[in-house]
């Protein structure tokens, strides 16, 4: 949900981003990284203590998102000194459990079968519903004439 509001473009100015903890996955942080074109002023994230891989894909997204912006608008990186671009350790990210992933793959599957059925009904030849009101009106049109 919070990758759905941050891609909404509201939150521009927002500069440090703190999720730690927070029992984020991998579809959240894909979320994230597909909600930081909208973010420009974004500099740090955190997201330490969370439940994906350190190698996921939008990890590394973020990650070379967050480099480039410090390359471009931050201060010289000092040898020794705290920075506060990019993105913090990940020295303690729980693994999705086999239990969590599983879930998260029937939900997938689920919402592509809704998907399947919404399109099949939206594509069935379905009858017009007879009504007399508009059979009436229909034939009181055809007796007219200009």
């Amino acid at each position: 949900m919070l990758g759905d509001v941050l891609r909404q473009g509201k939150n521009e100015k927002l500069e440090v981003l703190r999720l730690q903890y927070n029992d984020l996955d991998s579809k959240g942080i894909k979320s994230l990284a597909d909600a930081q074109d909208k973010l420009p002023k974004l500099r740090r994230i955190e997201l330490n203590g969370n439940k994906f891989n350190e190698d996921d894909i939008s990890v590394e997204q973020l990650k070379e998102v967050l480099h480039d912006r410090r390359e471009k608008f931050g201060p010289p990186l000092e040898e020794g000194k705290h920075d506060d671009w990019g993105m913090d350790e990940l020295d303690e990210l729980e693994e999705e459990s086999e239990e969590e992933e599983e879930e998260l793959e029937e939900e997938e599957e689920k919402k592509e079968k809704e998907l399947e059925e919404a399109d099949e009904a939206e594509e069935a030849n379905v009858p017009q519903e007879e009504s007399k009101a508009v059979d009436d009106l229909a034939e009181m049109l055809g007796k007219t004439s200009i």
